[in-house]
């Protein structure tokens, strides 16, 4: 046990301690941004309630979409939202299912009140949202990063392995890694890639590195001088803003090194195979 928590610290290979660090972050309101509400549908058939962003005087802008905690809503984003477009991201805010303005669904041509259940569905959100990018021309399609809180940071890590589509991720205090976990068992050799983990307590910094154990390119940080803080209270921490606009950048905003065709979303599978145990990351650096 030593050996596995000491290997997942070496995997991640970044400083566990950060003060808080305050030099005049510009936080804009989200009253001084304008956005459209939205609506699309899932396979599954749950309309899906959501904002969207475009920076002004920006061409094919990157993308980020920002999946809220459960029991919130994308109004939990509204002190991030006005930063990222500042720096030229276009963003999509989608209610998940079950919660804000994601309360319905159509089944067989009628509307149908819809509440949150299963876990493994919420998975369809992101392919929604991907999908609904892919209806545009004016974002650049092989920029798209997804930033999630508490569940939504179970599904941020999940789709970094799950979807083609999606560059990076970063997870603000995920729930820990555990190989029989709904969600894990949807793909097969599951294995996440460029992820940021945050967190602040001791507890949650500890659960929240076990997800190490299946990134490739991983990167974290524990914010030790606002331990209080998780989810997305972390973004009451402007070191924890700094890091997720660094992140962004470098994994997200920069071009690929060659031209490639835009990504589409991967296929959901039909099943719920059991991921290998012998799948293992190769990070680097």
């Amino acid at each position: 046990m030593k050996f596995a928590l000491f290997a997942v610290f070496c995997l991640l290979s970044f400083p566990s301690v950060l003060p808080l660090c305050n030099n005049g972050l510009d936080r804009p309101s989200i009253t001084e941004v304008s956005g459209d509400s939205v609506t699309y549908q899932s396979r599954d058939g749950v309309r899906i309630g959501a904002s969207w962003f475009y920076p002004q005087r920006v061409t094919n802008p990157p993308v980020v979409i920002l999946l809220h905690e459960r029991d919130g809503t994308r109004a939990q984003w509204n002190d991030l939202i006005p930063i990222l477009i500042k720096d030229k991201y276009a963003v999509l805010a989608p209610d998940l299912r079950g919660y804000g303005e994601s309360t319905t669904v159509v089944r067989d041509g009628q509307e149908q009140p819809y509440q949150f259940g299963n876990p493994q569905a919420a998975v369809l959100d992101v392919d929604a949202a991907l999908s609904w990018l892919q209806t545009r021309n004016d974002v650049d399609l092989s920029r798209i990063g997804i930033i999630g809180a508490r569940f939504g940071a179970d599904l941020a890590y999940l789709s970094t392995g799950g979807f083609p589509a999606v560059r990076a991720g970063i997870a603000m205090t995920p729930d820990p890694y555990a190989p029989d976990d709904p969600l894990y068992s949807l793909l097969p050799d599951f294995a996440a890639h460029d992820v940021f983990i945050m967190a602040g307590g001791r507890r949650e910094w500890e659960e929240a590195v076990t997800l190490g154990v299946r990134v490739t390119f991983p990167k974290g940080r524990r914010y030790l001088e606002t331990p209080d803080l998780d989810g997305v209270g972390l973004l009451a921490n402007d070191q924890t803003i700094r890091d997720i606009l660094d992140w962004l950048k470098t994994r997200v905003a920069t071009p690929r090194p060659s031209p490639s065709a835009p990504p589409s979303p991967a296929p959901l599978p039909s099943a719920s195979p059991q991921p290998s145990a012998s799948a293992s990351p190769q990070p680097t650096g």
